[in-house]
């Protein structure tokens, strides 16, 4: 009757050991997946201040960064310190263009 009550016990260790492994197995297959994944980036961010002679935020200007490859373009306004943020920008060279109320355009090529 010992004997029983010992095999009893050993079958729900088994089964915890069991369990355990595979949840350890998992979680180490998600990590691995998660990390492969996060550097899979296609797209980068240009950033950038603009200040005017004084030193300056310059409000309100408008910067368009186009693909010299592709001619696709995006474009946004800096905000109220002059700060800009172009987000999901391919891999590639382009051509930045500025400009602003009562400033000259500013058009800067080869920026990779």
């Amino acid at each position: 009757m010992i004997r029983m009550i010992g095999r009893m016990h050993s079958q729900p260790r088994t089964q915890f050991r069991r369990k355990l492994r595979t949840c350890w197995a998992v979680l180490a297959l998600m990590l691995a997946v998660t990390s492969a994944l996060r550097a899979q980036v296609l797209y980068g961010v240009l950033v950038g201040n603009l200040t005017d002679t004084t030193g300056a935020g310059v409000v309100g200007a408008k910067i368009i960064a186009s693909n010299q490859a592709t001619g696709i373009a995006v474009s946004v306004n800096s905000d109220a310190a002059g700060h800009f943020m172009l987000n999901n920008v391919a891999p590639g060279t382009y051509t930045q263009t500025v400009t602003a109320a009562s400033f000259k355009k500013v058009e800067s090529q080869g920026i990779a």
